[in-house]
Formats: structure tokens, sequence, C-alpha cells
């Protein structure tokens, strides 16, 4: 058995390319491996980002007919609200695969290949201006500007694992490919001030993970763990 602590750089695809730029992702999970090096296991990832592709400024700042490009805060009076824009989400499955050693020197080191299925959800998280409330933008409010969107994804990984016969360095690296069949969950888009669209999305996600594992060994007795 392997816990995974992993970190990756992404870069969007498909109709997540009008929304996001490139963003990071922590993860962690567990796999476990046969004598036959097939692996099966779980994951569950943490996305975050920057970058958003959006003129949710100018639209909010249009509704609330202020005639300038700002959306004011509670704090100071007639001053414009500093607030951003951010990219949030994460991703949960599972997922099967198999190592393939190359040699026969080390049975636990090759090129590792996973396939697997979850859960994807992303959002705009709407960062407040921290010197005052923006009532415009209170908790009910920032529901209609978010875009939550989640639904089934598909995920691969082809890269190279290690782990070193001395059991003190173990970790993996390669590229990671995650396809997103979702769908807006909310009923209303102040943005567009109409009904939110609820056709369906192909959010896809090229990305680069680096992962590091802690292995445990159960060897022996059932009580023996060597780690």
């Amino acid at each position: 058995m392997m816990i995974n602590f992993s970190y990756a750089f992404q870069i969007p695809a498909g109709d997540l390319v009008d929304r996001f730029g490139n963003n990071f992702n922590l993860g962690g999970g567990l796999d476990f491996m046969t004598r036959k090096n097939f692996i099966i296991g779980f994951q569950g990832n943490y996305l975050f980002g920057n970058e958003v592709k959006t003129n949710l400024v100018q639209d909010l700042d249009r509704q609330l007919s202020t005639g300038e490009l700002a959306v004011y805060s509670n704090a100071f009076i007639g001053e414009p609200a500093d607030f951003q824009f951010k990219e949030r989400g994460f991703y949960f499955g599972g997922h099967i695969g198999k190592l393939f050693t190359i040699g026969q020197t080390n049975k636990r080191s090759g090129i590792r290949v996973t396939v697997g299925g979850g859960y994807l959800q992303h959002k705009i998280r709407v960062q407040d201006d921290p010197e005052g409330p923006v009532p415009v933008l209170a908790q009910d409010y920032k529901q209609g500007w978010d875009k939550l969107t989640s639904g089934f994804a598909l995920t691969e990984f082809v890269g190279y694992q290690f782990m070193s016969r001395n059991r003190r360095l173990n970790f993996s690296f390669g590229l990671e490919f995650t396809q997103g069949f979702t769908q807006n969950r909310r009923d209303y888009d102040f943005q567009t001030r109409t009904e939110s669209n609820k056709d369906t999305r192909k959010d896809n996600l090229i990305g680069f993970r680096i992962n590091w594992a802690l292995p445990l060994y159960f060897e022996g007795e059932a009580e023996e763990v060597f780690y």
C-alpha cells in the first residue's frame, strides 16, 4: 500500500479554456499494488488558480448602473471596492492500472499507466474586499456569479515510478489527462440575467504531476508492517 502526496501544473482545454487559465493542483490518495504490479487506488485533488477569463467586473457595474466600472463597498463611501475572482475546484475518484517494469533489478520501478473516473467540480470564487463587505456580493448573491459546474470525469496517467530498495526514496512523475463531462449547477446566471445554460460541457485538463509516496509493506504476519 502507498500513501500518496502530489502536486501538479495543469493547462485547460475544451470548454474550460474560455473560463480559466492555467491552474495548480494539490492531491493525495491511496494505492494498492498486487504482487504482479496491478494497481488499484483512489485520489482527491484540490484545484486552484488566479486567472479567470470573464467580464464579471464590467457586468457587475453595468447592472448596478453606477456609471463607472466600479463596485462599491460599505467601508468607504464613493471608493471602488477591491475584490478579485479566482478559480477553485476539486476532483475525487478511483483508478486502476499497471506498472511495467524495466529490466529485472527493481520490480517496483518502471512505467506506470492508470485510468480512472470520478467527480470534477469547479467554480469562480468571488473574493471580497478585505476592508469592507460588498452588499451585492453577499454569500447568497455570490451563487449567481460563481458559475458552479460539476460532473463525471475520466482521468489517465502515464509516467515513471521509482521505489528504492531501501524504501526511503519513492516517487512518480508523468503526464495526466482529465476529460470532464460537466454541467452548470446554478439555476440563474446574474451575469447574463438569464437562466443558466444546462448543456453538457467538455472541461478538459492536461497536466504534469509529481507524486511522493510513503509505502507500507505487509510481509509475513499481518501485524508486521515495514516502512
